[in-house]
């Protein structure tokens, strides 16, 4: 199997992916994305035609600067921003802007800088300048958007969000506020429906808090507050979680005491100035058809609470299939070399003649064990740590180990009844690929399931993310020899019907619940 090819292969797909996403969503500066990855593309079909052997290089150049550096710079941002080291996180945005190759890519970045400025007047002055410099007048209503909800002019902040054609996340955050500020309750319902499938994180998180805020779930504020926004300073939760007891109950004395408190401490003037508007605003009455909508919104919220995956440590199943992979490779490279195929046989991989003519059928589970090289190894467990860590949250670690079996064996057995029967050529077979795509197969059916009930566009988008990283995966498959396409197809077809059968249990058995209750 020729490595190269498949690490340089799939890091065209992560670039066919991130092409996709530019394409659906047209963020500012797409068609920069666009070129950047129809370069790395571009350049590994041209190796792959002329100079396969280089593919690898071909396709590393271009990616590693121009994707994998950007990205990982944005995450280290991100973190800075939520750990309130601000002076890392305005750092890191100046990398970002550096990186940049077109201006109007460039402000989101200009946004970042200039709203984590030291002083509310600071902050305004590099608004005011970034309207002026402002590439479009797109850009120039984001920008006058941000300015007016800093200075708490949120009519004028509503007016510029409404009227921004682009589809920058930060305007659709604002927007969303926006409407809860001026008492819209119905209309920030809807914006969010709207909104939702393009808000990702922390901004996801914001927007949320600032429907559950604004309608007086003050349990949901508090648990967002805990969870994905820990990161606020403690001035900012105080404030989000006593506007949302008040609204909740305008008697309600300690969440006046505690704005009150905030409007005489505060250590900026808007932040003193927002509490005072929460003590001073008329809550409107809230519409049966909003109240069912941000309802439906809590229980989502505490659905995907309840399915947050679980901590690598408590990952048993997880670490006990990869501790029997590492240690079964370990003894293939102690006692021989990995990518010997006859060493791999004589220590259990899969050869059609020793079970059809020595009735080695053991062979089937321990071939699973087995890996041809640290390439192999590394691939197959870095998708059993992802994709186990999903199934074993919803699952429980007994029944991840036995599906993860029953996909294991089922899929090996599957490929030898097609050698056996000559469909395709006799190979030996190495490899965890047909459990791992087992596993892949039951998130696809939970996610679907889920899909089926809710019909909710953030279920739907989750199931074609799937679908469309196994399309890339099934390109794959086909297009390098010596990947076993009927191992990954035939562990994923297992995994479907042994999610499915899961996804009806579990359905059943709550249906129970609520008829016993």
């Amino acid at each position: 199997m020729d490595w190269q090819l498949v690490i340089a292969l799939n890091l065209m797909v992560v670039s066919v992916m991130f092409a996709v996403v530019a394409l659906r969503f047209r963020f500012p500066g797409y068609l920069t994305t666009l070129a950047i990855h129809a370069l790395v593309i571009g350049c590994g079909l041209a190796a792959w035609y002329l100079r396969p052997d280089v593919i690898l290089w071909a396709v590393a150049i271009p990616f590693v600067p121009l994707v994998a550096f950007p990205a990982l710079v944005g995450i280290a941002a991100r973190r800075a921003e939520q750990r309130g080291d601000f002076e890392s996180f305005q750092a890191r945005l100046r990398w970002l802007s550096w990186l940049r190759t077109r201006k109007d890519n460039d402000l989101s970045v200009e946004l970042g800088r200039a709203t984590h400025l030291a002083t509310d007047a600071d902050v305004d002055r590099a608004l005011a300048t970034l309207s002026r410099r402002a590439a479009s007048d797109d850009d120039r209503l984001i920008v006058e958007a941000t300015r007016a909800a800093f200075q708490g002019d949120w009519p004028s902040a509503l007016q510029y969000a409404e009227r921004a054609r682009d589809p920058y996340l930060l305007a659709r955050t604002l927007l969303i506020r926006a409407y809860g500020e001026a008492g819209r309750i119905d209309d920030m319902a809807r914006a969010y429906e709207q909104a939702k499938t393009r808000l990702l994180g922390s901004n996801h998180a914001d927007a949320q808090l600032f429907l559950f805020a604004f309608s007086g779930r003050t349990d949901a504020v508090a648990r967002l507050l805990q969870g994905p926004l820990k990161h606020y300073p403690p001035e900012t939760s105080r404030f989000w979680l006593a506007r949302a007891r008040l609204r909740a109950d305008r008697t309600d004395a300690t969440a006046s005491a505690a704005l009150e408190v905030i409007a005489r401490t505060a250590g900026r003037d808007r932040t003193r100035a927002a509490a005072l508007r929460a003590l001073a605003e008329t809550v409107p009455p809230l519409s049966a058809a909003a109240d069912a909508q941000i309802a439906a919104i809590e229980n989502r919220r505490l659905r995907d609470e309840a399915r947050r995956p679980l901590p690598l440590q408590r990952l048993y199943a997880t670490l006990l299939l990869t501790a029997v992979n590492l240690g079964m490779f370990a003894v293939s490279a102690w006692t021989g070399n990995s990518e010997d195929l006859r060493h791999l046989w004589t220590l259990g991989a899969l050869w059609p003649p020793s079970i059809a003519r020595n009735g080695e059928w053991w062979r089937l589970a321990t071939a699973t064990v087995l890996h041809f090289g640290p390439i192999h190894l590394t691939a197959n467990m870095l998708m059993l740590y992802v994709f186990g860590r999903t199934v074993e949250t919803r699952l429980g670690s007994l029944l991840t180990l036995a599906f993860y079996g029953l996909a294991a064996i089922g899929s090996t057995a599957f490929v030898y009844a097609l050698m056996l029967y000559d469909v395709i050529d006799d190979g030996v077979l190495v490899g965890a690929s047909g459990a791992i795509f087992g596993l892949v197969g039951i998130s696809l059916a939970l996610d679907l399931a889920d899909w089926l009930v809710t019909r909710d566009r953030l279920d739907r988008a989750r199931v074609g993310s799937l679908f469309t990283v196994l399309l890339l995966q099934a390109a794959i498959d086909n297009a390098v020899p010596g990947i076993s396409f009927a191992g990954h197809a035939s562990g994923l077809a297992i995994g479907l019907v042994l999610g499915g059968l899961f996804a009806l249990w579990q359905r059943h058995r709550d249906a129970r619940k609520i008829m016993t209750s």
